[in-house]
């Protein structure tokens, strides 16, 4: 599952972000939050949701060992990260999918 989560400052979104990478985590789920303060490359990224290996640049995300049932948790960005993850790992977006899309407001 991806979730890209959007909306002002101060309007619960990184509360509402961090609640479901916890959810998914306590679930023993994978699980990835990329939020406005996330830095490094988007394999890096990647390696947080994959089952005890490095990832390969280009690798497809069918070949890839996905940790059990990620959860992919974008907030702002959401639309540029899933581009970036696709041009490193074809297949990303509908592997791991579908994706989900809030607005919190204030």
């Amino acid at each position: 599952m991806i979730t890209v989560i959007e909306g002002p400052p101060k309007s619960g979104k990184s509360t509402l972000a961090n609640s479901l990478r916890n959810s998914a985590i306590s679930s023993g789920r994978g699980a990835m939050l990329i939020d406005d303060h996330a830095d490094g490359e988007a394999r890096h990224h990647l390696e947080k949701i994959i089952a005890g290996d490095v990832f390969v640049l280009g690798t497809p995300a069918a070949d890839v060992r996905w940790k059990n049932d990620p959860h992919v948790i974008l907030v702002n960005s959401g639309e540029q990260r899933l581009e970036e993850f696709e041009s490193i790992c074809p297949g990303f977006t509908k592997k791991l999918g579908p994706v989900s899309r809030v607005r919190t407001g204030n």
